[in-house]
C-alpha cells in the first residue's frame, strides 16, 4: 500500500463518519467501520517466491563454506598467525547466525489493538489483513502480515526489515561483511600460490565462465572450480552486503525508511535527508543506549522509537 498524505487518506468502502456526541465539547468525528470490499492482489510471479527460498540457502551455503575454507587454509597463509585468524572468523560466524536468528525471531509484524475504528486521520486501512494501519505500516505481500515501519523485504533472512530487527539486521550486513572480507583474502592467497595470480594479467580465469570453461575441458579440477566459485560469490555479494549495510546507516541516522526516503528524495532531494540527520539520537534509539555493546554481543532489542507519526507533516 502506497504512501497517502493525512489530508486523503485511503478510507474503504463502508467507512463511514459519525459526528461525536453532542454533549462532548469536542468537536472531532469518530472513523467507524462497516462492512469493506477486500480488493482481489495479483498474485505474486513465481520467481520471487523461488527467490524468497532459494537466497535463504544460498546464505548458508556461502557462511559454511566460508568459515569451512578459512578454518583450512588459515594455516598455511598465516603461519603463526592462523589461531588468532581461527578465533575471529568463529567469533564473526556465531555473531553472523545469531543476528540471523535474532533477525527472524523478532520480525516487525504490526499486532492490530482497534479493529473497528481508525485511531486517527493519518491512519488507514488495510485491504488484505482486514484491520486498521498506522501511518509508517505496509504491508507485505510475502509475509502476508503489516509491518511497522517496513523498510524491504529481505530474501537472506526471509522476512521483512522493521522497526524490531532493522538493528539487528544492520548489525547481520556488518558480519558478513567481515566474514567474507577474510574469506576472500584467504581464498586469494592460496588461489594465487596454487593455481594463477590473481593480480596479474591472468585474471579471467577467475571468471565463472571461464572456470567452467576450463572444468568442462578438464583443464581444471573439481576443489579450484568450486574455490573460484565461493570466492566470486563471496566477492559479490560482499559488494551487495556493503551498499546495503551504507543505505541502512543513512535511514537509521534520518529515521526513515527506504519508501519514505523516495518520497522524500521527489519532495525536497538530499536537504530534506540533512534536515532529519540526528546522528546520535537516532542511534541510540534504533541500537539501545549502548551501541558499541550491541554490536559487539548478539542481545534482542526492542525498539521503541517508531512513533505512529506522519514522517512528512513538517515536509
Amino acid at each position: 500500500m502506497s504512501y497517502i498524505p493525512p489530508q486523503s487518506v485511503y478510507r474503504p468502502p463502508g467507512l463511514v463518519t459519525k459526528n461525536a456526541d453532542s454533549s462532548s465539547s469536542s468537536s472531532t468525528a469518530q472513523l467507524t467501520l462497516s462492512s469493506t470490499e477486500t480488493k482481489p492482489r495479483p498474485p505474486i510471479p513465481r520467481f520471487i517466491l523461488y527467490s524468497n527460498v532459494i537466497s535463504k540457502y544460498y546464505f548458508f551455503f556461502l557462511t559454511f563454506s566460508v568459515y569451512i575454507i578459512v578454518i583450512s587454509f588459515s594455516d598455511s597463509q598465516y603461519k603463526s598467525d592462523a589461531i588468532y585468524v581461527n578465533y575471529l572468523i568463529t567469533y564473526i560466524f556465531i555473531n553472523l547466525l545469531l543476528n540471523y536468528y535474532l533477525c527472524t525471531k523478532y520480525p516487525a509484524y504490526y499486532q492490530p489493538v482497534l479493529e473497528k475504528q481508525l485511531p486517527g486521520n493519518d491512519w488507514a486501512f488495510c485491504n488484505q489483513c482486514q484491520h486498521s494501519q498506522p501511518p509508517r505500516c505496509r504491508h507485505c505481500p510475502l509475509c502476508q502480515k503489516c509491518i511497522v515501519k517496513r523498510d524491504h523485504h529481505c530474501f537472506f533472512v526471509s522476512t521483512c526489515v522493521g522497526q524490531q530487527n532493522q538493528a539487528r539486521f544492520t548489525i547481520y550486513c556488518f558480519y558478513i561483511i567481515l566474514g567474507l572480507y577474510i574469506g576472500c583474502r584467504v581464498l586469494s592467497r592460496h588461489l594465487s600460490n596454487s593455481y594463477y595470480e590473481i593480480f596479474s594479467l591472468d585474471f579471467y580465469h577467475f571468471f565463472p565462465p571461464v572456470t567452467l570453461f576450463n572444468y568442462l575441458l578438464g583443464w581444471t579440477d573439481f576443489s579450484t572450480f568450486f574455490l573460484i566459485f565461493v570466492l566470486f560469490g563471496s566477492f559479490i555479494t560482499g559488494l551487495f552486503t556493503f551498499g546495503m549495510l551504507l543505505w541502512q546507516l543513512l535511514l537509521v541516522i534520518c529515521d526513515l525508511t527506504s519508501y519514505e526516503a523516495e518520497i522524500l528524495w521527489r519532495k525536497t532531494g538530499f536537504r530534506g535527508f540533512w534536515s532529519k540527520m540526528r546522528f546520535w539520537h537516532n542511534i541510540k534509539q534504533t541500537y539501545g543506549p549502548v551501541p558499541p555493546l550491541v554490536f559487539l554481543l548478539p542481545i534482542p532489542i526492542f525498539s521503541k522509537h517508531a512513533q505512529y507519526h506522519d514522517v512528512f507533516s513538517k515536509i
